[in-house]
């Protein structure tokens, strides 16, 4: 449940925790995957964190496991991985505007670490392997 498994098939289909979807979906999937709003069971535990200039937090602890086919065109391969990059960009600027009122892009060093810490977006990269059709 602390693992969102995306997969690209041979034939560029992507494939979220087993059932088939389409590429517009995955960053709303993600989003919610990562924060988990409703405490869900299916989706990842959180566990509270002291988070320098922030204070202790639900941070999630949720990771994104990204695996392709030897076959998967790269054009698809970077358009699911610019999905997963958009959403967590899309979080940490949310998170940065609700705790510092501003943008991510416009935060201080220290700043972008804690936010990091609050909203962490870990994406795991498998080897390609050769799945069946």
């Amino acid at each position: 449940r602390n693992v969102l498994i995306v997969l690209i098939n041979s034939n560029d289909e992507l494939m979220v925790q087993g059932e088939t979807m389409n590429i517009l979906k995955l960053k709303d999937k993600v989003i919610e995957f990562l924060t988990n709003p409703a405490n869900a069971k299916n989706l990842p535990d959180k566990e509270i964190k002291d988070i320098p200039l922030i204070g202790k937090l639900n941070v999630s602890k949720g990771i994104i496991s990204l695996q392709n086919d030897r076959n998967t065109t790269y054009a698809t391969y970077i358009s699911v991985m610019n999905e997963l990059i958009t959403a967590g960009n899309y979080l940490k600027n949310e998170f940065s505007m609700e705790q510092f009122n501003k943008s991510y892009d416009q935060l201080s060093t220290l700043e972008k670490k804690a936010v990091r810490k609050a909203v962490p977006v870990m994406i795991s990269e498998a080897e390609p392997i050769n799945f069946n059709k």
